[in-house]
Parts: C-alpha cells; sequence; structure tokens
C-alpha cells in the first residue's frame, strides 16, 4: 500500500509537485516534502574562481527557492484539502547525500523531478543515490509539462533480472490501478523461454487481480529507446523498470537502459533496485 509519500524538492520542481499531490489524492496517502540543496555548490564552483561568499550567497539562493517552492505546495494542497508535511536538509553536500538517503528509507514511494539540462552533476548524483542507496521505489518525473497525472496504461519493462523482478513488486499498487497492463520484453531474437516467463508474469499479476498481456518486441537500436518509443505507441501513462547501474559506490554510472530513460523520459518512470 502506498501510505507514506515523499517529494524531493528543490527551486526547479514544478511537476513532480503536481503528480505527488495527484498520488497523495489518490491513494489517501501523506505527503511529505523534502527540501533539499541537490544543486551542489562543490559541483557548480568546483573549476570556477569565484570568491567564496559568492559561493555561499549562490547556495542560499537556491536554499530560499526550495523552501519558497514548499511553501507553494503546502498552499496548494491546502486549497485541495490535503496537507503537506515540510522536512528541511540544509546541507546537501558530501554528508548531506547520506542524510536524505537515510531519511528517505522510511517512506513507501519517493518522488524525484528529472534532472534538466540546467543542472548540475550535483543533481544527477543525488538521483543516483536516491535510486541506488534508500532500496525504495523512486518515481521520475520528466521536467517538461506533462498530460494530467494519469495510471490508466502501465508499460512493465521485462528481462527476467532481480532489479525488474523488484520493480515490478514495488509496482504493485500503481498496476492495480491501471485498466491496461502490458509486459514487454525487449530482446533480439526471443526464445520459448521468454514466453514462459511472461506467462509466469502475467498469472502472477492475475493473482493479484492485474489483467496484463505479455509482449516481446526486437531492440530498435537500443533497448532505452525501444521502451520509450513503445510507451508512445501504446499510449502509456506510466513505465515500471529494474534500475542497473555499474557500480553500487556514490559515483556509480547508471546502465546505459537507465541512463537513457533518465535523460529522455517522455511519462513518469517507477524505478527500483
Amino acid at each position: 500500500m502506498l501510505k507514506d509519500l515523499a517529494l524531493v524538492v528543490d527551486g526547479r520542481t514544478k511537476e513532480a509537485s503536481r503528480h505527488a499531490l495527484s498520488l497523495a489524492r489518490r491513494f489517501d496517502a501523506h505527503l511529505t516534502a523534502i527540501s533539499a540543496d541537490i544543486e551542489s555548490a562543490v559541483a557548480v564552483y568546483s573549476t570556477a574562481e569565484l570568491r567564496y561568499d559568492l559561493i555561499l550567497a549562490a547556495t542560499q539562493e537556491r536554499r530560499e527557492a526550495a523552501s519558497k517552492a514548499v511553501e507553494n505546495l503546502k498552499a496548494q494542497a491546502l486549497a485541495e484539502g490535503l496537507v503537506v508535511d515540510a522536512l528541511s536538509l540544509e546541507n546537501m553536500d558530501g554528508g548531506g547525500i547520506d542524510d536524505l538517503t537515510r531519511s528517505l528509507r522510511l517512506f513507501d514511494l519517493i518522488i524525484l523531478e528529472q534532472a534538466d539540462s540546467r543542472s548540475s552533476k550535483g543533481r544527477s548524483r543525488t538521483i543516483e543515490a536516491v535510486v541506488f542507496e534508500t532500496s525504495k521505489p523512486v518515481l521520475m518525473i520528466p521536467y517538461v509539462p506533462t498530460r494530467a497525472p494519469a495510471l490508466k496504461t502501465a508499460l512493465v519493462a521485462w528481462d527476467d533480472s532481480a532489479p525488474a523482478a523488484r520493480a515490478l513488486g514495488d509496482a504493485l499498487p500503481l498496476l492495480l490501478q491501471a485498466d491496461r497492463v502490458e509486459i514487454l520484453s525487449v530482446n533480439g531474437k526471443g526464445s520459448p523461454g521468454h514466453d514462459i516467463h511472461g506467462a509466469a508474469v502475467t498469472r502472477h499479476l492475475a493473482r493479484h487481480g492485474i489483467n496484463s498481456v505479455f509482449k516481446r518486441t526486437p531492440s530498435a537500436g537500443d533497448v532505452g529507446n525501444t521502451l520509450l518509443s513503445h510507451a508512445a505507441d501504446v499510449g502509456a501513462d506510466f513505465l515500471v523498470m529494474g534500475a542497473y547501474g555499474h557500480s553500487r559506490l556514490r559515483e556509480a554510472i547508471f546502465g546505459g537502459t537507465t541512463r537513457t530513460l533518465l535523460e529522455s523520459m517522455t511519462i513518469p518512470v517507477l524505478m527500483s533496485r
């Protein structure tokens, strides 16, 4: 069940706030907005010859923008008959990311906005840390304006892996809300084994009261773009997939499919690790 939601907020968060309020209303869940300076001052200015006081001023400006975003969210929630709690994490450099990931481990679902082209490496580093170190499902929201939040059509990326299985289990509350659920296996040649596993997935979901269909498609260049293209073809409202990386360290670089989805997503993506 989704009863305790967390939204990570900075001064640029817009679309994720709208989706978070929609989910809180749909699931009658509690929403906590966590104000964080996820644009690390060190990442932004490490190679710049700027005075320390200017770095501090920029950091303070970002923190004030994040606090304002939280206040705007609380006001919007109140107007819609919802209550949003606020939690502020002042220091997001170094150990601050550890503070953030520790606090997020006690929520059912974490909501984050995709890093845009203006974001620093610090923002991407924070997203990676949240996905890899919280052991919680993370719903990534595109930063570009999208249609009103909906859960009618779901696309689940399936490759028989442990991350995919984890994501499928974490997504059950969302999949129960969908009118159509499609399980998609992206592979080059396909094999009877994939069909057998596909039948097992649909059977598992059916036992949870979820009707689904299993499909297989060849990769159109790479898995990430194939998933995004298929999601557009079927009009998917959100995508479910396991998150992959080449390392478990803080500086881990996401695997190619995960990176493609994070950079090019056009619909919300639920990732689990």
